[in-house]
C-alpha cells in the first residue's frame, strides 16, 4: 500500500513519465498545426524517423489548408519523396541531392545498388516526373539492368504487394526506350519485357534498338517475342503499311531492313518479298543494302539478291555476286568476276570491308589477297588504319608458311604505325584486353621461331659439309 501511494505521488509530482501511446502518421501530421512549437517539432522528428510509412500522409499535407502543416510537410518532404520502399533510408536524398553531375551518377547509383540492391527501381521510377532528375533516372536504370540478376530484377518487381504500384513499375519498363544503351543491355530489356508477356512492347523496343545497333542477337530476341506472343499475321500486315507511311527514303529503307531481318529469323522468305515490293524492289544506303543482300545470301534468295545488287559496283556486292554464281554452278563467270575485283581500284576502307566480309564466310585465302592489296595500296605513304589491320591480318599467313622474320617485321610495324596515330585501333578479332601487350608477346615468339630456324638450318648446312668432306 505505502510502495502504491509512493508511485501515485512521484507520479503526480512528474517524477516518472509513463511511455506516451505511439501516434499514427496521420496524428502526427496533424500535429505538425499544434499551437506548441515543441509538439510541431516532435512530430517532425518522427515523421522524418518513420520514412516510408509516413510518405502517404505526408504527401496528402502538401495540400493542407493550414499553412504552417503545409510548410512542414514541403520540407519533410524533401526527403520523404526518396523513401519510396520499406527500408529507404535518409541516404537517399543526399545521394539524389548530388545527381545534378552527370560524372558522379554512375560512381552515386554504384553505392546505392549497394546498399539496396534492386529496390532502387523505385528511387529510378520517382524520377520520372523530376524535370531535373529525369535523365538521372535513366542512367540509373541502364546501371540497373547492367549489374542486376534479371530474374531478381523480374521477381522485384511481379513481387510488389501494392497493385498499384506493381502496375505502375510494369508501364514504367514498357516505357524504356534503347537510347544511350548498347547491345547487351537491350538484348537484357528485351528479355525483361517477355518475362512480363509484354511481346508487343518487345517487338517496339527490338525495333529501335535494332536501327540503332544491328545486331544479329537483338533480331532473334524480337523473333522470339513474335512467336510468343502469336503475331505472326497482324505483323506483317502491320509492317507493309508502316513503311509505306514513312515517307523519308533512309529511313524506309532500314525499316525494310529490320523487318526483312526478322522475315529471315523466322523462316518467312515470302515476306521478304513482300517488304522489298514496299519499298520498290530497290535500296541505295550501302550498309542497308548489304546487310539485306547478306539475308538473301543466306536465305538462298539468289534471285532477289542478284536483281537488288545488280547496279552495284562496291566490292562486297560484286563478291556477293560471285558467290551466286559459284553457287548456281557458274564458276568460269564466278572466276571472272573474283580477277575483276583484284584488277579494280577501290578505297582501302572499300576493300577492308571486303576482306572482313570474306574472312566471316570462311574463305582466309581469297582474303589474303585482298590484305596485301590493301598493303600495296598504302605503299609511299603513312600507314592508315586499314592498312595497320591488313599487315595484322597478313602476318598469320607468313607464319604459317613459316617466314616468320617478314611475320615479325610486319607486327613491329604494326605497333609502330599504331603508336603514330595515338593508338592500338584493331578489330575485335585480332584486339585483347591489351592489344601492345599482346603484340609484343606474338613478337617474340615469331623472333624465338626465327633463330630457332636459323640454328636448324646451320645444322643441317654443318652435316652436309661433314658428309662430303
Amino acid at each position: 500500500m505505502k510502495m502504491i501511494f509512493t508511485v501515485f505521488f512521484l507520479m503526480l509530482m512528474g517524477g516518472i513519465i509513463l511511455p506516451a501511446e505511439e501516434k499514427s502518421p496521420a496524428e502526427l501530421v496533424k500535429q505538425l498545426g499544434d499551437q506548441k512549437y515543441e509538439l510541431r517539432q516532435n512530430a517532425m522528428d518522427e515523421l522524418k524517423k518513420s520514412g516510408f510509412k509516413a510518405r502517404d500522409d505526408v504527401r496528402k499535407a502538401l495540400s493542407s489548408d493550414d499553412p504552417e502543416v503545409k510548410e512542414r510537410a514541403r520540407e519533410l518532404w524533401k526527403s520523404l519523396k526518396w523513401m519510396v520502399f520499406e527500408n529507404a533510408g535518409q541516404d537517399i536524398y543526399q545521394s539524389v541531392s548530388k545527381m545534378a553531375n552527370r560524372d558522379a551518377d554512375v560512381e552515386i547509383w554504384g553505392n546505392l545498388y549497394r546498399v539496396y540492391g534492386c529496390d532502387i527501381i523505385y528511387i529510378i521510377m520517382e524520377m520520372r516526373s523530376d524535370k531535373k532528375l529525369s535523365d538521372a533516372g535513366i542512367r540509373g536504370f541502364k546501371y540497373l539492368l547492367e549489374k542486376s540478376d534479371l530474374a531478381e530484377l523480374s521477381a522485384k518487381i511481379s513481387g510488389c504487394k501494392v497493385e498499384s504500384t506493381r502496375m505502375e513499375l510494369v508501364k514504367f519498363i514498357k516505357s524504356v526506350m534503347p537510347e544511350n544503351m548498347n547491345t547487351e543491355l537491350s538484348v537484357k530489356m528485351l528479355k525483361l519485357l517477355k518475362q512480363f508477356w509484354l511481346y508487343e512492347d518487345a517487338v517496339e523496343f527490338g525495333k529501335a534498338a535494332w536501327i540503332s545497333w544491328k545486331n544479329d542477337k537483338l533480331i532473334a530476341e524480337t523473333a522470339e517475342a513474335v512467336r510468343l506472343g502469336m503475331m505472326g499475321k497482324e505483323i506483317w500486315e502491320h509492317c507493309i503499311r508502316e513503311i509505306e507511311d514513312e515517307r523519308d527514303k533512309s529511313s524506309r529503307e532500314i525499316l525494310a531492313a529490320f523487318y526483312i531481318s526478322l522475315a529471315g529469323e523466322l523462316d518467312r522468305k515470302d515476306k521478304i518479298k513482300e517488304v522489298l515490293g514496299a519499298i520498290g524492289g530497290k535500296i541505295e544506303d550501302k550498309s542497308t543494302l548489304q546487310r539485306v543482300c547478306e539475308i538473301l545470301l543466306k536465305n538462298g534468295q539468289y534471285e532477289e539478291l542478284m536483281k537488288l545488287a545488280a547496279d552495284r559496283k562496291e566490292g562486297i556486292f560484286i563478291y556477293m555476286r560471285i558467290i551466286v554464281l559459284s553457287r548456281t554452278g557458274k564458276s568460269k563467270e564466278a572466276e571472272e568476276g573474283w580477277k575483276n575485283i583484284l584488277a579494280t581500284e577501290y578505297t582501302e576502307e572499300e576493300l577492308f570491308t571486303l576482306g572482313e566480309f570474306i574472312s566471316e564466310k570462311g574463305k582466309d585465302r581469297l582474303s589474303e589477297q585482298i590484305w596485301w592489296k590493301i598493303i600495296e595500296l598504302g605503299k609511299g605513304k603513312k600507314d592508315s588504319i586499314y592498312v595497320i589491320n591488313a599487315l595484322l591480318r597478313a602476318a598469320p599467313y607468313l607464319e604459317e608458311r613459316g617466314e616468320y622474320g617478314k611475320a615479325a617485321d610486319m607486327l613491329e610495324r604494326v605497333m609502330k604505325s599504331s603508336k603514330e596515330i595515338g593508338g592500338f585501333y584493331f578489330s575485335s578479332k585480332v584486339a585483347g584486353e591489351d592489344a601492345e601487350k599482346s603484340l609484343r608477346k606474338k613478337l617474340e615468339d615469331l623472333r624465338k621461331k626465327e633463330k630457332e630456324k636459323g640454328r636448324g638450318a646451320e645444322k643441317e648446312e654443318s652435316t652436309l659439309e661433314t658428309t662430303i668432306e
